[in-house]
Protein backbone atom coordinates (compact mmCIF):
# COMPACT_ATOMS: atom_id res chain seq x y z
CA UNK A 1 0.00 0.00 0.00
CA UNK A 2 1.14 3.22 -0.37
CA UNK A 3 2.94 4.82 2.81
CA UNK A 4 0.22 7.47 3.28
CA UNK A 5 -2.34 4.66 3.81
CA UNK A 6 -0.54 2.98 6.87
CA UNK A 7 -0.68 6.16 8.40
CA UNK A 8 -3.97 6.99 8.24
CA UNK A 9 -5.48 3.44 9.38
CA UNK A 10 -2.63 3.87 12.57
CA UNK A 11 -5.05 6.87 13.15
CA UNK A 12 -8.53 5.62 12.58
CA UNK A 13 -8.35 1.78 13.48
CA UNK A 14 -9.01 1.47 16.63
CA UNK A 15 -12.27 3.55 16.04
CA UNK A 16 -13.60 3.56 12.74
CA UNK A 17 -16.64 2.25 11.70
CA UNK A 18 -15.19 -0.03 9.08
CA UNK A 19 -12.79 -2.03 11.53
CA UNK A 20 -14.71 -2.12 14.53
CA UNK A 21 -17.76 -3.98 12.51
CA UNK A 22 -15.50 -5.94 10.74
CA UNK A 23 -14.37 -7.35 13.99
CA UNK A 24 -17.86 -7.87 15.31
CA UNK A 25 -18.75 -9.62 12.52
CA UNK A 26 -15.20 -12.18 12.96
CA UNK A 27 -16.30 -12.39 16.75
CA UNK A 28 -19.53 -13.44 16.15
CA UNK A 29 -19.17 -15.80 13.37
CA UNK A 30 -16.17 -17.39 15.48
CA UNK A 31 -18.41 -17.59 18.86
CA UNK A 32 -20.85 -19.09 16.64
CA UNK A 33 -18.75 -22.19 15.60
CA UNK A 34 -17.45 -22.79 18.86
CA UNK A 35 -13.86 -20.84 18.23
CA UNK A 36 -13.50 -18.67 20.91
CA UNK A 37 -13.23 -20.90 23.90
CA UNK A 38 -10.13 -21.95 26.15
CA UNK A 39 -7.04 -19.58 24.85
CA UNK A 40 -4.26 -21.09 27.01
CA UNK A 41 -1.62 -22.23 24.75
CA UNK A 42 -3.24 -21.57 21.86
CA UNK A 43 -1.39 -19.70 19.07
CA UNK A 44 -2.32 -17.23 16.76
CA UNK A 45 -0.87 -15.86 13.37
CA UNK A 46 -2.48 -12.44 11.65
CA UNK A 47 -0.95 -12.65 8.43
CA UNK A 48 -0.66 -9.40 7.27
CA UNK A 49 -1.09 -8.03 10.44
CA UNK A 50 -0.65 -4.32 9.90
CA UNK A 51 -0.08 -1.24 11.63
CA UNK A 52 -0.99 -3.46 15.04
CA UNK A 53 -4.47 -3.01 16.26
CA UNK A 54 -5.52 -6.41 14.31
CA UNK A 55 -2.66 -8.08 16.81
CA UNK A 56 -4.74 -6.23 20.03
CA UNK A 57 -7.74 -7.27 19.20
CA UNK A 58 -6.97 -11.28 18.15
CA UNK A 59 -4.79 -11.23 21.71
CA UNK A 60 -8.14 -12.76 22.72
CA UNK A 61 -8.00 -15.86 21.26
CA UNK A 62 -3.96 -16.71 22.56
CA UNK A 63 -0.49 -15.36 22.20
CA UNK A 64 -0.34 -13.55 18.96
CA UNK A 65 2.50 -13.00 16.38
CA UNK A 66 2.48 -11.40 13.16
CA UNK A 67 3.64 -10.75 9.64
CA UNK A 68 3.77 -7.64 7.58
CA UNK A 69 5.96 -7.35 4.43
CA UNK A 70 5.92 -3.79 4.37
CA UNK A 71 8.70 -2.20 7.27
CA UNK A 72 6.27 0.75 7.65
CA UNK A 73 3.64 -1.66 9.22
CA UNK A 74 6.43 -3.35 11.30
CA UNK A 75 7.78 0.09 12.65
CA UNK A 76 3.58 0.93 13.86
CA UNK A 77 3.42 -2.31 15.70
CA UNK A 78 7.08 -1.64 17.49
CA UNK A 79 6.24 1.91 18.71
CA UNK A 80 2.98 0.37 19.53
CA UNK A 81 4.63 -2.32 21.60
CA UNK A 82 4.35 -5.46 19.77
CA UNK A 83 8.25 -5.65 18.72
CA UNK A 84 8.19 -9.39 20.07
CA UNK A 85 4.99 -10.61 18.14
CA UNK A 86 6.04 -9.15 14.64
CA UNK A 87 8.05 -10.04 11.98
CA UNK A 88 9.03 -8.60 8.32
CA UNK A 89 8.07 -11.03 6.35
CA UNK A 90 5.43 -11.93 3.39
CA UNK A 91 2.43 -14.44 3.25
CA UNK A 92 4.13 -16.78 0.42
CA UNK A 93 7.40 -17.44 2.65
CA UNK A 94 6.22 -17.51 6.53
CA UNK A 95 9.04 -17.96 8.40
CA UNK A 96 7.47 -20.96 10.58
CA UNK A 97 7.46 -24.66 10.81
CA UNK A 98 5.14 -26.84 9.58
CA UNK A 99 1.92 -27.34 12.28
CA UNK A 100 2.74 -24.19 14.24
CA UNK A 101 -0.61 -22.56 15.00
CA UNK A 102 -3.81 -22.94 16.01
CA UNK A 103 -5.90 -20.03 13.75
CA UNK A 104 -4.73 -17.67 10.97
CA UNK A 105 -6.34 -14.29 10.48
CA UNK A 106 -5.67 -13.37 6.60
CA UNK A 107 -7.79 -10.14 6.97
CA UNK A 108 -8.10 -8.37 3.70
CA UNK A 109 -4.21 -9.41 2.61
CA UNK A 110 -4.60 -11.71 -0.19
CA UNK A 111 -5.41 -9.22 -2.70
CA UNK A 112 -2.12 -7.42 -1.94
CA UNK A 113 -0.11 -11.21 -2.66
CA UNK A 114 1.44 -11.84 -5.61
CA UNK A 115 0.79 -15.63 -5.87
CA UNK A 116 -2.62 -15.87 -3.56
CA UNK A 117 -2.56 -19.87 -4.51
CA UNK A 118 1.65 -20.21 -2.93
CA UNK A 119 0.35 -17.85 0.34
CA UNK A 120 -2.80 -20.75 0.87
CA UNK A 121 0.11 -23.07 0.57
CA UNK A 122 2.34 -21.76 3.32
CA UNK A 123 -1.20 -20.90 5.51
CA UNK A 124 -2.12 -24.42 4.83
CA UNK A 125 1.51 -25.21 6.00
CA UNK A 126 1.57 -23.33 9.21
CA UNK A 127 -1.58 -24.50 10.59
CA UNK A 128 -2.33 -27.03 13.02
CA UNK A 129 -4.26 -29.88 11.35
CA UNK A 130 -8.02 -28.89 12.86
CA UNK A 131 -6.86 -25.19 12.91
CA UNK A 132 -9.04 -22.39 12.08
CA UNK A 133 -8.60 -20.15 8.64
CA UNK A 134 -10.49 -16.97 9.19
CA UNK A 135 -9.87 -15.17 5.24
CA UNK A 136 -11.56 -11.80 4.31
CA UNK A 137 -11.31 -10.48 1.13
CA UNK A 138 -12.77 -7.56 -0.76
CA UNK A 139 -15.26 -8.27 -3.99
CA UNK A 140 -16.61 -8.17 -7.30
CA UNK A 141 -13.91 -6.72 -9.84
CA UNK A 142 -16.62 -4.41 -10.90
CA UNK A 143 -15.86 -2.35 -7.89
CA UNK A 144 -12.36 -2.00 -8.79
CA UNK A 145 -11.45 2.02 -8.38
CA UNK A 146 -8.02 4.00 -8.12
CA UNK A 147 -8.33 3.25 -4.35
CA UNK A 148 -7.53 0.05 -5.30
CA UNK A 149 -4.62 0.64 -7.25
CA UNK A 150 -3.57 2.86 -4.29
CA UNK A 151 -4.01 0.47 -1.80
CA UNK A 152 -1.59 -2.05 -4.31
CA UNK A 153 -4.51 -4.45 -4.94
CA UNK A 154 -4.03 -7.39 -7.52
CA UNK A 155 -7.40 -8.30 -7.90
CA UNK A 156 -10.93 -8.27 -6.28
CA UNK A 157 -12.74 -11.50 -5.58
CA UNK A 158 -16.12 -13.37 -6.02
CA UNK A 159 -17.10 -15.93 -3.34
CA UNK A 160 -16.73 -18.59 -6.03
CA UNK A 161 -12.99 -18.27 -6.07
CA UNK A 162 -12.70 -17.77 -2.50
CA UNK A 163 -14.43 -20.74 -2.27
CA UNK A 164 -12.40 -22.23 -4.63
CA UNK A 165 -9.20 -21.47 -3.57
CA UNK A 166 -9.77 -22.38 0.10
CA UNK A 167 -11.52 -26.00 -1.04
CA UNK A 168 -8.14 -26.63 -3.10
CA UNK A 169 -5.34 -26.38 -0.47
CA UNK A 170 -7.58 -28.82 2.24
CA UNK A 171 -9.61 -26.71 3.93
CA UNK A 172 -13.28 -27.85 5.02
CA UNK A 173 -15.19 -24.63 4.69
CA UNK A 174 -17.50 -24.03 7.99
CA UNK A 175 -18.78 -20.48 6.82
CA UNK A 176 -18.46 -18.51 3.20
CA UNK A 177 -20.59 -15.68 2.49
CA UNK A 178 -20.82 -12.07 1.48
CA UNK A 179 -20.76 -9.15 4.05
CA UNK A 180 -20.60 -5.63 4.21
CA UNK A 181 -23.82 -6.46 2.44
CA UNK A 182 -26.23 -3.65 4.13
CA UNK A 183 -24.32 -1.18 2.79
CA UNK A 184 -23.86 -2.42 -1.00
CA UNK A 185 -25.58 0.23 -2.89
CA UNK A 186 -24.10 3.45 -1.31
CA UNK A 187 -20.52 1.73 -1.22
CA UNK A 188 -20.69 0.27 -4.83
CA UNK A 189 -22.44 3.86 -6.37
CA UNK A 190 -19.43 5.60 -4.82
CA UNK A 191 -17.07 3.23 -6.21
CA UNK A 192 -18.41 3.13 -9.56
CA UNK A 193 -19.16 7.12 -9.69
CA UNK A 194 -15.15 7.68 -9.03
CA UNK A 195 -14.47 5.29 -11.84
CA UNK A 196 -15.71 8.32 -13.84
CA UNK A 197 -14.91 11.20 -11.88
CA UNK A 198 -12.97 11.31 -8.53
CA UNK A 199 -12.54 14.60 -6.70
CA UNK A 200 -8.76 15.63 -5.74
CA UNK A 201 -10.66 15.62 -2.39
CA UNK A 202 -11.06 11.71 -1.84
CA UNK A 203 -7.60 10.78 -2.95
CA UNK A 204 -5.38 8.92 -0.38
CA UNK A 205 -8.69 9.45 1.66
CA UNK A 206 -9.63 5.52 1.96
CA UNK A 207 -9.08 5.10 5.40
CA UNK A 208 -10.89 8.57 6.74
CA UNK A 209 -13.15 8.19 9.42
CA UNK A 210 -16.71 10.26 9.17
CA UNK A 211 -18.05 12.48 11.35
CA UNK A 212 -18.86 11.24 14.78
CA UNK A 213 -22.73 10.54 14.22
CA UNK A 214 -22.24 9.20 10.26
CA UNK A 215 -19.51 7.36 11.96
CA UNK A 216 -21.78 5.89 14.61
CA UNK A 217 -24.53 5.40 12.15
CA UNK A 218 -22.68 3.28 9.58
CA UNK A 219 -21.09 0.85 12.42
CA UNK A 220 -24.31 0.61 13.61
CA UNK A 221 -25.98 -0.66 10.23
CA UNK A 222 -22.97 -2.64 9.28
CA UNK A 223 -22.92 -4.17 12.90
CA UNK A 224 -25.95 -5.85 12.23
CA UNK A 225 -24.55 -8.26 10.05
CA UNK A 226 -22.53 -9.94 12.97
CA UNK A 227 -26.26 -10.70 14.16
CA UNK A 228 -27.81 -11.80 10.92
CA UNK A 229 -24.55 -13.79 9.46
CA UNK A 230 -25.13 -16.58 12.22
CA UNK A 231 -27.88 -17.37 10.35
CA UNK A 232 -27.89 -16.67 6.79
CA UNK A 233 -25.17 -16.17 4.05
CA UNK A 234 -25.28 -12.80 1.76
CA UNK A 235 -25.71 -13.46 -2.11
CA UNK A 236 -23.53 -10.25 -2.15
CA UNK A 237 -21.25 -7.89 -0.78
CA UNK A 238 -18.63 -5.26 -0.82
CA UNK A 239 -16.63 -7.90 1.28
CA UNK A 240 -16.47 -12.09 1.40
CA UNK A 241 -15.82 -13.73 4.70
CA UNK A 242 -14.06 -17.22 4.44
CA UNK A 243 -14.01 -19.67 8.03
CA UNK A 244 -12.14 -23.07 7.57
CA UNK A 245 -10.78 -26.03 9.26
CA UNK A 246 -7.24 -27.45 7.90
CA UNK A 247 -8.06 -31.15 6.66
CA UNK A 248 -5.95 -34.20 8.47
CA UNK A 249 -5.20 -35.43 5.11
CA UNK A 250 -4.05 -34.33 1.26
Amino acid sequence: MDISIYHGIAAIERNNWWYKARRDVISSLLKSFNKDGSTTGKRVLSVGCGVGGEIVFLKKYGEVFGIDSNKTAIDFCVTAGLSKEVRCADAEHLPFSDNSFDTLFVLDVMEHVNNDDAAMKEIYRVLKIGGTLVLTVPAFQVLWTRSDERSHHHRRYTKRQVVSMVRKNNFIILKASYFNTLLFVPIAMIKLLTRVYEPKKMVGKEVNTPIPFVNALLYRIFRLEATLLKWVNFPFGISVIAIGVKNNSK
